[in-house]
């Protein structure tokens, strides 16, 4: 494949607009997606197996945000069909494990003093919550503490 980078009149920073997917052998294309993403040089496309089904995926950077939080598109592939599509997979800095087969979420704000988890189980190629999580920064110990998930909302 090959991302289509470009950096329009408008745009402060060059942008990611798409991508192409090419058969190897002929060198033909085989498809396009449009995208409009943050472009992070060489970071801003990774493969994996995002949806646990053995067969490799990939992800294009999409933003980043306040703090440590980014967003990426995730795209996969049918092995059905051999045709790659965005899929519903997204939130805040997600991590995939493929050993537990889990999709950890991490958001930050306020400069640390407050940060919601999750952690979600991929069904049909969308996410499932399994569970959530709120810590909020003690005044007086400065430490994270756990609280009720609705003060992180």
């Amino acid at each position: 494949f090959k991302v289509l980078v470009d950096k329009h009149a408008d745009d402060y920073y060059e942008r990611v607009y798409g991508v192409h997917i090419y058969d190897l052998k002929t060198d033909s294309l085989l498809q396009e997606i449009e995208l409009d993403c943050q472009f992070w040089g060489s970071a801003s496309v990774q493969v994996s197996d995002y949806n646990f089904d053995g067969i490799d995926d990939f992800s294009v950077f999409e933003a980043s945000y306040a703090g440590p939080n980014t967003s990426r598109v995730y795209i996969l592939r049918d092995p059905d069909s051999n045709r790659y599509f965005v899929s519903n997979i997204s939130g805040s800095s997600l991590e995939f494990d493929d050993t537990t087969k889990t999709v950890s979420e991490w958001n930050q704000c306020c400069a640390g003093s407050s940060v919601w988890t999750a952690v979600y189980r991929i069904e049909n190629n969308e996410m499932i919550m399994i569970e959530e999580h709120c810590y909020k920064r003690n005044e007086d110990t400065e430490e994270l503490e756990e609280r009720p998930v609705q003060e992180c909302r």
